[in-house]
């Protein structure tokens, strides 16, 4: 039998400072449906013993519970707590960035179906090769880190003392014209896995129940003790109000606060939408069916794309913070908050995860990065219900606009 004395929260989709929350009278399923993270502090009454809970240590299964807390926890046994304060247990446990070409690993376009040493044509290096000198064991490397590409994220695989395949990646760089490489270590944070998405995991669609206004992911893995982000044509949604854990294998998607038609305009000259079953004009082919980007038939096609996967992370109640930078006069450079050196990912423009480059200057550095502009489309004027054929057609005035960038700084909690 547990007592409950207080809880600190986290609402959904807001990834401020923790809140003081009266929860003890809410339904267990409404608590979970609220918050992304929660602690509780309890009086173990038979063990004459305080300390905190993470709710979301729980099983799965309970998260369902018409239950209030108090109710819950007045039967409950064998609960584990934390008898330090949580809060004051920050430690080193959060995602690093690492530039790839500054840490001396080396680039090449090839192709999954070839072996690697295989001489290839120019248009067969679809992948990229990752590799760097003295490491041998790239499968633990995989294991503990996410990969980008000039702003995208790709899906890794090792090969064991040759280095780490990024798929579709080598084709993606070549159209950008640019092969920037970040790495994303969550090492002190837990393992990482990454899976693709098949249509049987997409759970809704029809006209009762249409993916544009959010569906269910079956997930091929057990979610108990796990985080979720996800993957679409590249753009990585991790601890955001996309998505969420709803079951022992379920994952809620948002996917009304996802714009496949913004980064459609954004991406399609370097990535391959070939295909998405869009219906596109040759006399126009800048042109698109704005509504088409809401059917189920396209948010499926992206969705199972090589370009869009599940990650599980291996930990529980991370958080993000968000550490806006300042802009400078230069295009693509921004300054430090402080003198100390950055290793935090870098998000910039409309979710990019850019891959920065540093100079030490008296007092901060210098970061410069790619995605350091953002367009603004003209069909953005109207709302989306009168939006019919569109194109990428920008402000004649003004046709792009600074964008902003921030550091992501995602931790562990306890």
């Amino acid at each position: 039998m547990y007592q409950l004395i207080q809880a600190q929260t986290r609402t959904k989709g807001n990834f401020n400072d923790w809140e003081r929350t009266e929860i003890g009278e809410k339904r267990i399923v409404t608590i979970f449906t609220l918050y992304s993270n929660v602690l509780v502090y309890l009086y173990d009454v038979t063990n004459d013993k305080s300390g905190w809970l993470d709710l979301y240590s729980l099983p799965v299964s309970i998260r369902d519970s018409v239950a209030t807390l108090n109710g819950y926890l007045n039967v409950a046994v064998g609960l584990s707590l934390i008898e330090d304060d949580p809060f004051a247990v920050k430690g080193d446990n959060y995602v690093r960035f690492l530039n790839a070409m500054a840490y001396k690993f080396t680039f090449r376009g090839t192709n999954a179906n070839f072996s690697t040493d295989e001489t290839l044509l120019p248009d067969q290096q679809v992948d990229l090769l990752i590799a760097r000198d003295g490491v041998t064991d790239y499968t633990t490397l995989v294991s503990k880190t996410l990969f980008t590409v000039n702003g995208l994220c790709f899906r890794a695989w090792p090969i064991d003392g040759e280095g780490i395949t990024l798929n579709t990646a080598g084709k993606f760089a070549s159209k950008f014209n640019d092969c920037r490489v970040g790495i994303l270590d969550f090492s002190t944070i837990g393992d990482v896995s990454t899976y693709p998405i098949t249509e049987e995991m997409i759970k809704g669609g029809g006209d009762d129940l249409p993916l544009a206004n959010g569906f269910f992911l079956q997930s091929p893995v057990a979610l108990t003790g796990k985080t979720v982000g996800l993957v679409v044509a590249g753009k990585l949604y991790l601890l955001s109000k996309e998505v969420s854990i709803t079951g022992e294998t379920r994952i809620q998607v948002h996917m009304q606060n996802i714009n496949l038609l913004n980064h459609y305009f954004e991406t399609h000259n370097y990535l391959d939408y070939s295909a998405i079953p869009l219906t596109l004009n040759a006399n126009s082919t800048e042109q698109v069916v704005a509504n088409e980007f809401t059917t189920d038939a396209i948010i499926k096609a992206f969705l199972t794309s090589s370009y869009s996967f599940l990650v599980v992370i291996d930990s529980i109640n991370l958080e993000k913070e968000l550490v806006q930078l300042k802009r400078t006069h230069i295009d693509g450079q921004y300054i430090s908050p402080t003198a100390t050196l950055p290793d935090l990912p870098l998000q910039v423009g409309n979710g990019y995860l850019g891959e920065y480059a540093l100079w030490e200057r008296d007092g901060f550095w210098a970061i410069e990065t790619p995605h350091s502009i953002t367009n603004r489309w003209f069909y953005e004027t109207v709302s989306a219900a009168e939006r019919s054929l569109v194109q990428n057609q920008r402000y004649g005035y003004a046709p792009t606009q600074p964008a902003e960038a921030r550091f992501l700084l995602i931790k562990k909690v306890v």
